[in-house]
């Protein structure tokens, strides 16, 4: 999660280099969905932990996609 937030912060603050960040930042939220999903299947979380970060990681994504556009 630090790192997708460092992405967020220098796509903010250095244009010349936005695109690249953003499209990082994109394969930084799928490698995250990835590993929530293992950490709800070894039931480390509950169902409804999993459902809530899902939700606000694809709100980051779709945020980082009116971006690039």
């Amino acid at each position: 999660m630090l790192t997708a937030l460092e992405r967020v912060i220098i796509a903010r603050y250095q244009p010349d280099i936005r695109i690249q960040e953003l499209k990082a930042l994109n394969l930084d939220l799928e490698i995250l969905r990835v590993l929530w999903r293992i950490i709800h299947s070894r039931k480390w979380i509950s169902h409804s932990q999993l459902l809530f970060v899902s939700r606000k990681i694809d709100e980051i994504g779709r945020m980082a996609g009116a971006w690039l556009k």
